[in-house]
């Protein structure tokens, strides 16, 4: 399903609908022209040059916020804000939502995330794939969850497991499961068969495209946003990063950057959630957690059991949010790998950690601000 262009409020409906019935209360004021000149700046889109359009929405949710912020902080609470106030903030998501757009189309066509990327795109994993065959067996309606598999496997291998399977199931688990021997029938029998009896998801959410432009992460002055007035916020914004914390996230090879909270994605948890949820099982730049305290990006990593990026992958990623404008020198970043320097039986999976990830970026091979267990 291709995704369509938000509808954005015209601009003789705005002047309408911010323009009170009594002519004493018409003044418009610094602020609210400031708005109006963003809005008859982009005219419409009539006559917006394609590389000025996403430039011309953000001004007009600056504007937006500018008002709605100076309003609040004097406390003003008359008839003319009390009808305007609605009409701003519906004008500011309106033009959020439409900048979402425009910014995922011209990504698209330009290659943005490839070309900042050196073609280097990460697939999922071996164990994983079948997620993404899945869904395009069914016609994309349904994405059979690789991680209830893998739980189920592992739950049919012990021997407890075993007889609680039977006790909610009424069937044995069969015994030596191989999922890379699995065709995609055999891999949704064994879901399907097993999965409901232990309350395992069967399936995975996957986003279509208009899904998916919703929780395209818009940078704009060097902080994140998650729509026109809200500064993109993480769980556990607040708490000293430890693995775990945070958000998923997935950048895909367009260089969008897809972010949301779980929980918003599978309210009552009938469906997985996991990183090819934003993709639908796609290749990605990168993925992994990210925290976000107020717009302001404070960690990032490839904890990704899904598609497993590299550390040259979060390079790539930290490129990416660079060129988009944010700045990493406090942000810290991190990647699943052996530790540099180290050799032997110590040179297994480790959580590489690094305080300033702008650094990194520039030189993967500085020395890791400190070194942690294996990511779960």
């Amino acid at each position: 399903m291709a995704a369509f262009a938000p509808i954005m409020l015209t601009l003789k409906q705005y002047k309408k609908d911010t323009t009170p019935t009594n002519p004493f209360q018409r003044g418009r004021g610094k602020r609210l022209k400031l708005i109006d000149a963003a809005m008859e700046d982009w005219n419409d889109g009539a006559g917006v040059q394609p590389n000025q359009v996403v430039e011309k929405l953000l001004a007009i949710c600056r504007a937006c916020r500018g008002w709605l912020n100076r309003k609040d902080a004097k406390g003003e609470k008359g008839a003319a804000v009390g009808l305007r106030t609605p009409v701003i903030k519906l004008l500011a998501d309106l033009a959020f939502t439409r900048a979402q757009y425009e910014i995922a189309e011209r990504r698209k066509a330009t290659m943005f995330g490839r070309q900042h990327s050196g073609q280097n795109v990460q697939p999922l994993g071996p164990g994983y794939q079948k997620e993404r065959s899945t869904y395009l067996g069914s016609g994309k309606t349904a994405a059979i969850s690789a991680s209830s598999a893998h739980e189920l496997v592992n739950k049919g291998a012990d021997p407890t497991w075993q007889q609680e399977i039977l006790r909610n199931t009424g069937q044995n688990f069969p015994p030596n499961v191989d999922m890379s021997t699995m065709n995609d029938q055999q891999f949704e029998a064994l879901v399907r068969t097993f999965a409901p009896g232990l309350a395992i998801p069967e399936e995975v959410v996957f986003l279509n495209k208009q899904e998916r432009l919703k929780k395209n992460i818009i940078v704009d002055g060097g902080l994140l946003y998650s729509g026109g007035l809200t500064l993109y916020t993480t769980n556990d914004a607040k708490l000293a990063y430890d693995m775990g914390f945070g958000n998923p996230y997935a950048i895909d090879e367009y260089g969008d950057l897809l972010s949301e909270k779980l929980q918003r994605m599978s309210p009552n948890g009938e469906k997985a959630v996991n990183h090819s949820s934003f993709n639908a099982g796609k290749d990605v730049i990168c993925a992994g957690m990210i925290v976000v305290d107020a717009g302001v990006l404070k960690h990032i990593d490839t904890f990704s059991g899904h598609y497993k990026p590299t550390k040259a992958q979060l390079v790539n990623a930290l490129q990416l949010l660079h060129t988009m404008g944010v700045d990493l020198t406090t942000v810290q970043c991190a990647y699943a790998g052996a530790p540099p320097g180290i050799i032997g039986q110590n040179r297994g999976l480790h959580s590489i950690f690094y305080s300033n990830a702008d650094a990194f970026r520039q030189n993967p091979n500085i020395r890791p601000t400190r070194v942690g267990p294996a990511p779960m």
